[in-house]
């Protein structure tokens, strides 16, 4: 007779399942978010740490975020699901965040004006007044 051991659950043991949202593409982070919406409302956290992560990848694309057409039809996917599960502080730094990168122009550092120059007149030269005949002396 073969025996066969029966796993024992480790109560000490954390069993939380952690996705490494940062290294998955577009698309299998669209798969992901489907997944997790149509799921519990417990993996909403989840859906929360991903919208922080296309944050902060918003970020670094900086000013260049509209030629990521894939990451800007991504985030108004995720958007939309925020606003299904009432995220509202993460809808608010989602949307001011994409918005600041996708219509802003880069700031430019704050630079004094040079001052005109001041106009400097010659000084004028003035014709001697003639005298007339008709005046004493």
């Amino acid at each position: 007779m073969e025996s066969h051991s029966v796993p024992v659950y480790d109560p000490d043991f954390d069993y939380t399942l952690k996705i490494a949202f940062e290294e998955c593409s577009l698309k299998e982070l669209s798969i992901i978010l489907k997944i997790l919406y149509n799921s519990s409302q417990s993996c909403y956290e989840d859906i929360k740490e991903m919208t922080d992560i296309i944050i902060l990848t918003i970020k670094d694309v900086g000013y260049e975020l509209k030629k990521h057409k894939d990451l800007c039809r991504f985030v108004k996917d995720l958007f939309n699901v925020l606003k299904k599960i009432k995220a509202l502080e993460h809808i608010r730094e989602l949307h001011d965040t994409f918005n600041h990168y996708y219509t802003g122009e880069p700031i430019s550092p704050v630079v004094d004006s040079p001052e005109s120059p001041v106009k400097v007149f010659p000084p004028k030269i003035m014709k001697k007044c003639r005298r007339r005949k008709d005046t004493p002396h």
